[in-house]
């Protein structure tokens, strides 16, 4: 039975635009946080969003079918 990793060690090339954006994010913070801090926080936060979006439509969807 496959068994999905919990954790994985990823390599991410980050260049012109995004770059420029997550450098000006992690500037904003009250304490500037390393570049993998900063890429994996904003990352669990379009996840989170992501979640709580698609939970909406769940809502919607089961709303207009009742």
């Amino acid at each position: 039975m496959y068994t999905p990793p919990t954790s994985a060690v990823v390599a991410v090339t980050i260049e012109g635009d995004l770059f420029a954006d997550l450098e000006k994010w992690r500037q904003r913070q009250v304490n500037v946080l390393p570049r993998t801090f900063a890429v994996r926080e904003l990352l669990a936060r379009a996840l989170a969003t992501e979640r709580r979006r698609a939970r909406s439509a769940e809502r919607s969807c089961s709303e207009t079918a009742a």
